[in-house]
């Protein structure tokens, strides 16, 4: 019955929803503004799962000057809304729907007039879940990105430039280097960028993005705090620009997709230094670029060995020696880091310091990765993933965890189910650097270590956003926590 129901409802808005037109609007300190997601819905006195009814998410980003942005289901249109007294109105696309939208949750009645009512939280965040009876993480979900905010978010590679350089540092000017960054956006626009080079960390600089402003759709961004080469950065020392192919400036230059330069000025009692630093997404192809504006290692490394098409995480761990690599990105392979959007992190997956003898690694999605020591366990597939102990005495199943699949705090929730079982417990810890909740319980004689592993990111609506990671024994609750089991765990390798 839900199934006819859910495909009744997306064929009526698929066909009532036609996107048209440009992003409106003004900047506006109005706290409702962004982007709201669509957690749960009932029809007909029944609760739908918003998640069967739009795989791809229906989200409302509402903008300053009554304007707002429609996504349902992947189809986009534009639209306006109105908000007075707690009453709220959207209209676009063929979507004419109302409600109220106070306290931080908005709620649309009778969606296109088939008794479908649906609640949409800010960014996907329920403001009244309640923490967690240890007072640690309550599973709310991490950030939900719009479009332009999430362009910022991630992996970035470039290079840097002095044009000018005095005194101590006189011997910097000249040729470029290749330099590398992860920038970790939040939903408001505030960002940090993590920046290096082959030789050291360069800086870490907070930014400021404007959704609104610059030339390109992705808006602009500017230097809030932080430093970089030493010296502190304030309020617009950095201003970013990106731009987009056949824009052209006051000075008659053509520039490029996905692509920013931006200038800063380097000055102690020891000297100065006027820097350029070139970014690009990491991935993407600088052949739109002339030869003598790419990065200097572009076409012996970037694409010689087809460094783009990996992750940056494995493009730099092993296959350069000496080379200096960023925590943020290394995370669970150096001291420091934390796991977040846009980076590969995790464990060792170079062989596993802590396993001993010949490996194996299963990867799932391109997303998961996971090493095991092969003269004593052996993947098979039964039903989902699963690495067993040749012996027989244990096993664990392996399930990814998509953000329109299961919410963080429907996680939270599912581990929670299993308190009334025989030798329940509960415990927050880090796996392989990433945040992870262990519960045990035993069931029908066998123990049963259940974990989830919170890759830190929401994934999109169509992205990961964790492992669920099933450990039974039928011996004891100790034979699923072995110090090989916890060195199997050790090694898992996300990429976000």
């Amino acid at each position: 019955m839900r199934k006819i129901i859910s495909l009744f409802i997306v064929l009526a808005l698929l066909i009532c929803l036609i996107a048209c037109g440009n992003k409106n609007g003004n900047t506006s300190d109005d706290p409702n503004l962004g982007l709201w997601v669509a957690v749960t819905g009932e029809m007909w006195g029944l609760s739908v799962e918003v998640d069967d009814m739009f795989g791809a998410g229906f989200t409302i980003e509402l903008k300053a000057g009554g304007k707002c942005a429609l996504n349902v289901d992947g189809s986009k249109a534009n639209g306006n809304w109105t908000l007075s007294g707690g009453a709220f109105t959207v209209k676009g696309g063929g979507l004419d729907s109302s409600g109220r939208l106070e306290n931080g949750v908005l709620t649309l009645e009778d969606v296109m007039g088939l008794g479908l009512t649906l609640v949409f939280y800010k960014n996907g965040i329920n403001p009244d879940a309640p923490a967690s009876a240890d007072g640690g993480d309550t599973g709310v979900p991490a950030k939900v990105l719009s479009e332009a905010l999430a362009w910022w978010d991630g992996e970035w590679y470039g290079y840097w430039t002095a044009e000018s350089a005095s005194g101590k540092y006189a011997d910097a000017k000249g040729g470029a280097r290749d330099c590398y960054a992860v920038i970790d956006v939040d939903s408001d626009g505030a960002a940090v960028m993590y920046l290096w080079d082959d030789k050291t960390e360069i800086g870490t600089v907070e930014i400021a993005i404007e959704e609104l402003g610059g030339v390109a759709p992705m808006g602009s961004a500017v230097s809030t705090g932080g430093e970089a080469f030493g010296v502190p950065l304030e309020r617009a020392d950095w201003i970013l620009m990106p731009t987009y192919a056949g824009y052209e400036d006051y000075w008659g230059n053509s520039w490029y997709d996905d692509y920013m330069e931006f200038e800063g000025l380097y000055d102690t009692d020891e000297g100065y230094m006027r820097y350029t630093i070139v970014l690009r997404p990491w991935g993407i192809l600088w052949d739109d670029i002339p030869e003598g504006k790419r990065t200097p290692d572009y076409d012996s490394w970037y694409v010689g060995e087809n460094a783009y098409a990996k992750t940056m995480y494995d493009a730099l761990y092993q296959p350069i020696d000496g080379v200096f690599i960023h925590p943020r990105l290394l995370d669970g392979a150096t001291a420091g880091g934390s796991a977040g959007g846009g980076t590969a992190s995790g464990g060792d997956t170079g062989g596993g310091a802590a396993l001993s003898g010949p490996t194996a690694e299963y990867a799932e999605k391109d997303t998961f990765f996971i090493r095991y020591p092969t003269d004593t366990f052996e993947f098979d597939e039964f039903i989902l993933p699963r690495i067993k102990a040749k012996d027989g005495s244990v096993q664990f199943t392996m399930l990814l965890r998509s953000a329109h699949m299961n919410r963080l705090e429907e996680m939270t929730a599912f581990l929670d189910g299993y308190s009334g079982y025989s030798g329940y417990s509960s415990e927050t810890l880090t796996i392989a650097g990433l945040a992870a909740r262990r519960v045990t319980y035993e069931d029908w004689g066998d123990y049963y270590s259940e974990i989830f592993i919170d890759f830190g990111h929401s994934g999109g609506l169509d992205g990961y956003i964790g492992i669920s990671i099933s450990i039974k024994s039928d011996k004891d609750f100790a034979s699923t926590w072995t110090p090989e089991i916890r060195a199997i765990l050790e090694t898992i390798k996300v990429v976000q």
